[in-house]
């Protein structure tokens, strides 16, 4: 009788996918920007799939990439996400998707300051906050194409825009009316809600 020789079975490493926004982990968004961490990416020669959808890779590093999930992806369900480099599957994983995951992009971190615009442009922060009565302009993800709704404080804002930013698919941007009256000037937390769903915990700007 013939020895049987064991065989080798190979192990894809489980990928972490975040909101690229957030950085947190959960239900994602169709045509949503999304943060894998693994190992093993080829920066040169990266693919990734969802569902077998090819989806875009905006950034691919040896450890990180950062991707558009595919606008088709189904709601309420679980979608299977593979990696592939160099023709070979280095990660995989799967996450449920939602109609909405809203996350605000920060400065850094996805909490804390916004990346967030005043009326002239400029960077909204500490030393340069946004008026009472002017326009901000944040940047966002994951909105899923629903209604935007913005709180400064306890107030709600008026959107002026909300909708696609010029050049960056996945990318929301929401031109906002910071509220008069009663809101107090210095940092005030900011949420983005969409299609019944509100975006991180901890995102600030800065008003006068």
């Amino acid at each position: 009788m013939a020895e049987l020789v064991p065989v080798a079975v190979a192990v894809v490493p489980t990928v972490t996918v975040v909101n690229a926004a957030s950085l947190a982990a959960g239900p994602i968004a169709p045509h949503q920007i999304v943060t894998i961490y693994g190992s093993g990416f080829d920066p040169a020669n990266t693919q990734v799939t969802f569902d077998g959808t090819a989806a875009t890779v905006f950034y691919a590093g040896a450890t990180q990439l950062n991707v558009l999930a595919p606008a088709t992806l189904s709601t309420n369900a679980l979608t299977a996400i593979s990696v592939v480099s160099d023709g070979a599957q280095v990660g995989s994983g799967s996450v449920s998707t939602v109609a909405a995951a809203p996350g605000i992009f920060t400065v850094a971190g996805g909490t804390g300051q916004a990346a967030a615009l005043n009326e002239d442009g400029t960077l909204n922060s500490a030393s340069n906050p946004a008026a009472r009565g002017s326009i901000v302009v944040l940047y966002m993800t994951g909105d899923g194409g629903a209604a935007i709704a913005l709180m400064i404080g306890s107030y709600s804002a008026d959107v002026l825009y909300s909708g696609p930013a010029p050049g960056y698919p996945g990318l929301t941007q929401v031109n906002a009316v910071v509220p008069v009256g009663g809101l107090a000037a210095g940092s005030q937390p900011v949420v983005v809600s969409a299609g019944g769903f509100g975006s991180q915990s901890g995102v600030i700007i800065f008003v006068h």
